[in-house]
């Protein structure tokens, strides 16, 4: 059974919970109502299987007809909002015309918003397209079937400057989508994509943009570059003998450098050391005031010491608060020339 299709009703409450949840009636003080329904929950407007749509024109003599909807909340009371639509009738309409139309994606929604670890396989919306029009008696069920694809530009085709992989799949017969392959928000942070619906049967063809906007997470741990493992890399500096090592002052040894791939806020750095790196704690703190003999720059990495040390462990972390911080570990050895 094919539905002859108007339009889409939206409201929005500003309650929250349950008391929100709108539905959509026609007036009943209003005539006509024989001729429309209208769907309570999704406000989707089609016309009515009880009178044909031919009688109310001949009825109005070709004039406008003026159809009122409520759209009621479900607080205590309810409340209710009024719209009206104006239907004018085209007499040159047959009943044998119908046209495929595109509901979703539609031109008045908001891009889609998905995290760029977003799993693959995951189901992200669902393609839809109707005909409309005067609804034929004549018209058999093969000839309402409608199919799905997607593709990269407003002819539907790829052409061999655009990447070739697909990131998204979609139902040929459902018209649901799904991730094909993995979104980075660093490499690209919007796509935009052609929804295709088309009729074998009547040959019509309906396009429409699906605009896609990817959200930035946190996904990848700092990391030392030039390291032996993915998280961590050995070092030696040296620390020539001119230098006087009693010396209250702070000698610079050199610095250490992470990286971190995450786009801005995620990939701002900070140095810390272990201080339990080493079995001989008190090599890390001068006996006689307490202070750290060996220390590294939060932001900068710089490495500046005032005393002797076989080992230290640097690590790097994000510098945000987290249940658990992201960490990779640079082991640098330090010898002293004699």
């Amino acid at each position: 059974m094919v539905k002859i299709f108007f339009s889409r009703f939206w409201a929005h409450d500003r309650d929250v919970g349950e008391n929100a949840r709108i539905t959509f009636q026609l007036d009943s003080e209003q005539s006509g109502n024989d001729f429309f329904q209208i769907d309570s929950k999704t406000g989707l407007l089609t016309a009515s299987d009880i009178r044909p749509l031919s009688e109310l024109y001949e009825m109005l003599g070709g004039e406008m007809f003026e159809l009122k909807v409520l759209a009621t909340d479900n607080g205590h009371p309810p409340l209710s909002s009024i719209a009206k639509v104006n239907i004018i009738f085209n007499e040159e309409t047959s009943e044998n015309i119908k046209e495929l139309k595109m509901v979703w994606p539609s031109i008045e929604d908001n891009p889609l918003e998905l995290k760029e670890d977003i799993p693959i396989g995951r189901r992200i919306g669902q393609a839809e397209a109707i005909f409309i029009g005067k609804k034929s008696k004549l018209m058999e069920k093969e000839e309402n079937e409608i199919f799905y694809k997607i593709g990269s530009n407003l002819d539907g085709n790829w052409t061999e400057n655009e990447e070739k992989e697909e990131m998204l799949r979609i139902d040929e017969k459902t018209g649901e989508i799904f991730i094909l392959k993995q979104f980075d928000y660093e490499s690209q942070e919007q796509w935009a994509f052609i929804i295709i619906a088309f009729s074998p049967k009547t040959g019509q063809t309906v396009k429409a943009l699906l605009p896609i906007k990817i959200i930035n997470v946190d996904e990848h741990l700092p990391y030392f570059p030039h390291s032996l493992s993915p998280t961590s890399s050995k070092l030696t500096i040296y620390w020539p003998d001119s230098v006087n090592i009693s010396s209250d002052g702070e000698f610079p040894l050199g610095s250490v450098e992470a990286l971190d791939e995450d786009a801005e806020p995620y990939n701002l750095i900070e140095y810390k050391i272990l201080k339990k790196c080493s079995h001989l704690s008190n090599l890390f703190v001068d006996a006689e005031n307490s202070t750290p003999l060996l220390r590294v720059d939060k932001q900068s990495g710089e490495l500046l010491a005032t005393g002797k040390f076989p080992k230290i462990i640097i690590t790097s972390s994000k510098r945000r608060t987290r249940t658990t911080t992201r960490q990779s570990r640079r082991e640098l050895s330090i010898r002293i020339n004699n």
